[in-house]
Protein backbone atom coordinates (compact mmCIF):
# COMPACT_ATOMS: atom_id res chain seq x y z
CA UNK A 1 0.00 0.00 0.00
CA UNK A 2 2.43 2.51 -0.80
CA UNK A 3 2.14 6.42 -0.40
CA UNK A 4 3.23 7.53 -3.87
CA UNK A 5 1.73 7.29 -7.44
CA UNK A 6 2.49 9.18 -10.88
CA UNK A 7 -0.22 10.98 -13.10
CA UNK A 8 1.30 11.78 -16.31
CA UNK A 9 4.84 11.08 -15.17
CA UNK A 10 4.53 13.68 -12.04
CA UNK A 11 5.41 11.80 -8.17
CA UNK A 12 2.23 12.67 -6.24
CA UNK A 13 1.96 11.93 -2.47
CA UNK A 14 -1.35 10.96 -1.13
CA UNK A 15 -0.78 12.46 2.72
CA UNK A 16 0.57 15.88 0.74
CA UNK A 17 -2.72 16.19 -0.76
CA UNK A 18 -5.93 18.32 0.35
CA UNK A 19 -9.40 17.31 0.44
CA UNK A 20 -9.94 19.12 -3.00
CA UNK A 21 -7.09 17.36 -5.16
CA UNK A 22 -7.52 14.01 -3.51
CA UNK A 23 -11.33 14.22 -5.13
CA UNK A 24 -10.27 15.76 -8.18
CA UNK A 25 -7.33 12.75 -8.28
CA UNK A 26 -10.02 9.88 -7.56
CA UNK A 27 -11.33 11.01 -11.11
CA UNK A 28 -8.27 10.33 -12.71
CA UNK A 29 -7.98 6.93 -11.15
CA UNK A 30 -11.10 5.62 -12.30
CA UNK A 31 -10.04 6.28 -16.14
CA UNK A 32 -6.85 4.46 -15.43
CA UNK A 33 -4.41 7.63 -15.67
CA UNK A 34 -2.72 7.13 -12.21
CA UNK A 35 -0.23 4.20 -12.05
CA UNK A 36 2.47 3.01 -10.38
CA UNK A 37 6.16 3.72 -11.03
CA UNK A 38 7.90 0.63 -10.37
CA UNK A 39 5.15 -1.84 -11.97
CA UNK A 40 3.24 0.52 -14.44
CA UNK A 41 0.20 -0.96 -12.84
CA UNK A 42 -2.67 0.96 -12.22
CA UNK A 43 -3.12 2.99 -8.90
CA UNK A 44 -6.71 3.40 -7.04
CA UNK A 45 -7.32 5.62 -4.24
CA UNK A 46 -7.72 4.33 -0.54
CA UNK A 47 -8.40 5.66 3.27
CA UNK A 48 -6.66 3.44 5.88
CA UNK A 49 -9.30 3.13 8.91
CA UNK A 50 -7.37 5.66 10.74
CA UNK A 51 -7.53 8.05 8.15
CA UNK A 52 -4.30 7.43 6.54
CA UNK A 53 -4.99 8.47 2.12
CA UNK A 54 -2.44 5.90 0.03
CA UNK A 55 -2.72 3.85 -3.12
CA UNK A 56 -3.60 0.63 -4.09
CA UNK A 57 -3.59 -1.77 -6.70
CA UNK A 58 -6.81 -2.84 -8.22
CA UNK A 59 -8.38 -5.85 -5.98
CA UNK A 60 -7.64 -8.54 -7.57
CA UNK A 61 -4.77 -7.59 -9.37
CA UNK A 62 -2.52 -10.14 -7.70
CA UNK A 63 0.97 -10.01 -6.02
CA UNK A 64 3.41 -6.93 -7.24
CA UNK A 65 6.87 -7.46 -6.54
CA UNK A 66 7.52 -3.90 -6.62
CA UNK A 67 5.47 -3.37 -4.05
CA UNK A 68 5.81 -5.15 -0.64
CA UNK A 69 2.45 -5.84 1.54
CA UNK A 70 3.12 -2.84 3.97
CA UNK A 71 0.38 -2.87 6.72
CA UNK A 72 -0.90 0.26 7.76
CA UNK A 73 0.82 0.69 10.79
CA UNK A 74 4.01 0.47 8.36
CA UNK A 75 2.16 3.07 6.25
CA UNK A 76 1.54 5.21 9.37
CA UNK A 77 5.16 5.26 10.40
CA UNK A 78 6.15 6.41 7.61
CA UNK A 79 3.73 9.53 7.50
CA UNK A 80 4.89 10.13 10.86
CA UNK A 81 8.59 10.15 10.07
CA UNK A 82 7.94 12.68 7.24
CA UNK A 83 6.16 14.89 8.67
CA UNK A 84 8.70 15.15 11.38
CA UNK A 85 11.64 15.09 9.45
CA UNK A 86 9.76 18.23 7.67
CA UNK A 87 9.43 20.19 10.41
CA UNK A 88 13.12 19.40 11.26
CA UNK A 89 13.90 21.68 8.29
CA UNK A 90 14.88 18.48 6.16
CA UNK A 91 13.19 17.51 2.71
CA UNK A 92 11.86 14.17 2.78
CA UNK A 93 9.82 11.83 0.58
CA UNK A 94 8.76 7.93 0.64
CA UNK A 95 8.93 5.51 -1.68
CA UNK A 96 12.27 6.48 -2.97
CA UNK A 97 14.37 4.42 -5.68
CA UNK A 98 17.58 3.62 -5.91
CA UNK A 99 19.89 1.50 -7.23
CA UNK A 100 18.73 -2.08 -6.17
CA UNK A 101 16.45 -0.65 -2.99
CA UNK A 102 13.78 1.52 -2.65
CA UNK A 103 13.76 3.78 0.76
CA UNK A 104 10.78 3.81 2.81
CA UNK A 105 11.59 7.53 3.28
CA UNK A 106 14.64 9.55 2.25
CA UNK A 107 15.32 12.72 3.80
CA UNK A 108 18.07 15.06 2.50
CA UNK A 109 19.25 17.96 4.78
CA UNK A 110 19.87 22.09 3.35
CA UNK A 111 23.74 20.92 3.19
CA UNK A 112 22.76 17.61 1.08
CA UNK A 113 23.19 15.22 3.83
CA UNK A 114 20.60 11.80 2.75
CA UNK A 115 19.48 10.12 5.90
CA UNK A 116 17.39 6.80 4.84
CA UNK A 117 14.58 6.10 7.60
CA UNK A 118 13.94 2.24 7.01
CA UNK A 119 10.66 0.69 8.72
CA UNK A 120 10.63 -2.99 9.50
CA UNK A 121 7.65 -4.63 11.54
CA UNK A 122 8.38 -7.60 10.56
CA UNK A 123 11.20 -10.07 12.14
CA UNK A 124 14.33 -10.45 9.75
CA UNK A 125 18.00 -12.27 10.07
CA UNK A 126 20.92 -9.55 10.98
CA UNK A 127 22.59 -10.44 7.91
CA UNK A 128 19.91 -8.94 5.82
CA UNK A 129 19.86 -6.03 7.37
CA UNK A 130 23.16 -5.62 6.78
CA UNK A 131 23.32 -6.18 3.13
CA UNK A 132 20.00 -3.90 2.27
CA UNK A 133 22.30 -1.04 4.71
CA UNK A 134 25.20 -1.71 2.47
CA UNK A 135 23.35 -1.18 -0.57
CA UNK A 136 22.41 2.10 0.51
CA UNK A 137 25.73 3.29 2.24
CA UNK A 138 27.02 2.87 -1.48
CA UNK A 139 24.54 4.90 -2.91
CA UNK A 140 25.35 7.53 -0.76
CA UNK A 141 22.85 7.70 2.04
CA UNK A 142 23.25 7.18 5.93
CA UNK A 143 20.49 4.38 7.06
CA UNK A 144 18.52 4.17 10.74
CA UNK A 145 16.05 1.25 11.12
CA UNK A 146 13.31 1.74 13.22
CA UNK A 147 12.48 -2.12 14.06
CA UNK A 148 10.03 -3.96 15.74
CA UNK A 149 12.33 -6.67 16.50
CA UNK A 150 16.23 -5.31 16.35
CA UNK A 151 17.86 -8.52 17.78
CA UNK A 152 17.67 -11.90 15.71
CA UNK A 153 17.20 -15.28 17.50
CA UNK A 154 20.28 -16.37 18.56
CA UNK A 155 21.82 -19.67 17.63
CA UNK A 156 25.36 -21.56 17.98
CA UNK A 157 26.26 -20.66 14.80
CA UNK A 158 25.53 -17.59 14.58
CA UNK A 159 28.10 -14.45 15.46
CA UNK A 160 28.40 -13.26 19.27
CA UNK A 161 24.69 -10.90 19.68
CA UNK A 162 26.69 -8.40 21.06
CA UNK A 163 28.23 -7.16 17.61
CA UNK A 164 24.81 -5.82 17.25
CA UNK A 165 24.14 -2.91 17.08
CA UNK A 166 26.15 -3.21 13.85
CA UNK A 167 27.79 0.59 12.38
CA UNK A 168 26.57 -0.53 8.71
CA UNK A 169 23.36 -1.40 9.93
CA UNK A 170 21.87 1.13 12.62
CA UNK A 171 18.56 0.02 14.59
CA UNK A 172 16.62 1.38 17.00
CA UNK A 173 13.45 -0.06 18.82
CA UNK A 174 10.37 0.68 17.48
CA UNK A 175 7.43 -0.18 20.28
CA UNK A 176 3.31 0.34 18.52
CA UNK A 177 1.58 1.86 21.55
CA UNK A 178 -1.84 1.62 19.74
CA UNK A 179 -3.83 4.68 18.04
CA UNK A 180 -1.29 4.12 15.82
CA UNK A 181 1.80 6.05 17.55
CA UNK A 182 4.56 4.34 18.02
CA UNK A 183 7.62 5.14 20.20
CA UNK A 184 11.35 4.93 19.93
CA UNK A 185 14.07 3.54 22.43
CA UNK A 186 17.52 6.00 22.07
CA UNK A 187 18.90 7.49 24.98
CA UNK A 188 15.25 7.74 26.31
CA UNK A 189 12.19 6.47 25.86
CA UNK A 190 10.65 8.99 23.45
CA UNK A 191 7.95 9.28 20.54
CA UNK A 192 8.82 8.20 16.89
CA UNK A 193 8.58 11.63 15.71
CA UNK A 194 10.50 13.19 18.79
CA UNK A 195 13.26 10.40 17.75
CA UNK A 196 13.51 11.55 14.51
CA UNK A 197 13.65 15.38 15.50
CA UNK A 198 16.21 14.60 17.90
CA UNK A 199 18.40 12.73 15.33
CA UNK A 200 18.55 14.82 12.77
CA UNK A 201 19.22 18.04 14.96
CA UNK A 202 21.97 15.97 16.65
CA UNK A 203 20.44 15.58 20.19
CA UNK A 204 21.23 12.23 19.78
CA UNK A 205 24.17 10.27 17.55
CA UNK A 206 24.30 7.26 16.53
CA UNK A 207 27.52 5.34 17.91
CA UNK A 208 29.76 3.62 15.69
CA UNK A 209 30.47 0.89 18.14
CA UNK A 210 30.14 -0.41 21.89
CA UNK A 211 32.86 1.15 24.00
CA UNK A 212 34.10 -0.58 27.23
CA UNK A 213 35.97 -4.00 28.40
CA UNK A 214 35.53 -7.11 27.37
CA UNK A 215 36.07 -10.43 29.32
CA UNK A 216 36.43 -13.92 29.09
CA UNK A 217 36.42 -16.55 32.17
CA UNK A 218 38.62 -18.90 31.11
CA UNK A 219 39.08 -22.75 32.76
CA UNK A 220 42.59 -23.99 32.71
CA UNK A 221 43.67 -27.34 33.94
CA UNK A 222 46.89 -30.16 33.53
CA UNK A 223 46.04 -32.99 32.01
CA UNK A 224 48.62 -36.36 30.95
CA UNK A 225 48.21 -37.40 27.04
CA UNK A 226 47.16 -40.79 26.71
CA UNK A 227 49.44 -42.14 24.54
CA UNK A 228 52.40 -40.40 25.58
CA UNK A 229 52.50 -39.54 28.99
CA UNK A 230 53.18 -36.14 29.27
CA UNK A 231 51.32 -33.35 30.85
CA UNK A 232 49.77 -30.53 29.03
CA UNK A 233 48.04 -27.21 29.80
CA UNK A 234 44.30 -27.40 28.06
CA UNK A 235 41.57 -24.02 28.05
CA UNK A 236 38.39 -23.51 27.91
CA UNK A 237 36.04 -20.30 27.77
CA UNK A 238 33.67 -20.77 29.72
CA UNK A 239 32.00 -16.98 30.07
CA UNK A 240 32.20 -13.68 27.84
CA UNK A 241 30.74 -10.18 29.13
CA UNK A 242 31.41 -6.37 28.07
CA UNK A 243 31.28 -3.56 30.28
CA UNK A 244 30.45 -0.43 28.79
CA UNK A 245 31.41 3.42 30.47
CA UNK A 246 28.64 3.69 32.41
CA UNK A 247 29.63 0.27 34.38
CA UNK A 248 26.88 -1.70 33.78
CA UNK A 249 27.93 -5.50 32.31
CA UNK A 250 26.21 -7.40 29.59
CA UNK A 251 26.48 -11.39 29.60
CA UNK A 252 27.54 -12.81 26.41
CA UNK A 253 25.78 -16.17 26.91
CA UNK A 254 22.49 -14.61 27.29
CA UNK A 255 19.73 -16.50 25.08
CA UNK A 256 18.05 -12.82 25.10
CA UNK A 257 20.15 -9.84 25.16
CA UNK A 258 17.46 -7.79 25.80
CA UNK A 259 17.46 -9.33 29.45
CA UNK A 260 20.59 -7.52 30.28
CA UNK A 261 22.16 -4.27 29.50
CA UNK A 262 22.53 -3.15 25.55
CA UNK A 263 24.23 -0.17 23.66
CA UNK A 264 20.42 1.27 23.74
CA UNK A 265 21.26 1.45 27.90
CA UNK A 266 24.26 2.80 28.12
CA UNK A 267 25.66 6.29 28.94
CA UNK A 268 28.74 6.21 26.75
CA UNK A 269 30.11 9.31 24.62
CA UNK A 270 28.95 8.82 21.40
CA UNK A 271 30.53 10.20 17.90
CA UNK A 272 28.48 11.87 16.17
CA UNK A 273 27.26 10.72 12.72
CA UNK A 274 24.45 12.69 11.31
CA UNK A 275 26.45 15.96 10.55
CA UNK A 276 24.18 18.48 9.33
Amino acid sequence: MPLAAELDGRRLVSIDLDDEAWDALRLKSRVGALRFRDCASAAYLRTSRGGLRHFAHAPGAGGCTAHGNESAAHMQAKSLVIAAARAAGWHAEPEVPGPGYQADVLATSPTGVRLNFEIQLSREEDTDYRTRSMRRNADGCRVLWFTRYPFPPRKDWEPDPLAVPDPRAPQARLVETGGQQFTVLLDRVSSLEEAVADLLAGRVALRAQISGERMLSVVLARRACWSCGVRMTLWRAVEEGTVGACGRWADANAERLVDHVHAETKQEHARLLLAQ
